[in-house]
């Protein structure tokens, strides 16, 4: 199970030299400058979703760099990657509802028609090797 503790790496800001960065590994300190540079290392993968109930895009992906480190990222920051549609009505914990969202090394996508449905959907573009940059 995914630890659910608030202390994965969140490091960003910039480089010397006013380089900008997009994410950095606080356990060996690698360094990506973009978002595209973070999602297609091969040497990242994902590791899970840490929900935020109270708003989703506050919700974390959990990505473990080849170094054994996790490094977070919001919601927020990959939610422009989805194009479909965003339900209303969140369905946790009713009738039909898989818990998906409950269980953080689950990815699998969400078969009901629910308001978290969308972040499990950005979860499948992570789920495998990404083959080339697409529209990150």
């Amino acid at each position: 199970m995914l630890n659910q503790r608030n202390d994965f790496a969140l490091g960003e800001g910039t480089l010397k030299g006013g380089t900008t960065l997009y994410k950095r590994c606080l356990s060996c300190n690698k360094a990506w400058g973009s978002r595209i540079d973070f999602l297609t290392d091969a040497k990242v993968t994902l590791a899970g979703y840490q929900a935020n109930f109270t708003d989703l895009e506050d919700g974390r992906f959990i990505f473990e760099h080849n170094c054994g480190n996790r490094i977070a990222v919001m919601v927020k920051e990959l939610s422009d990657l989805y194009g479909g549609p965003i339900f209303e009505e969140r369905k946790t914990g009713r009738e039909g509802c898989p818990g998906l969202c409950l269980h953080g090394d689950n990815i699998s996508p969400c078969p009901q028609p629910c308001e978290c449905a969308y972040v499990r959907e950005i979860l499948q573009l992570f789920a495998g090797p990404i083959e080339g940059e697409q529209d990150l």
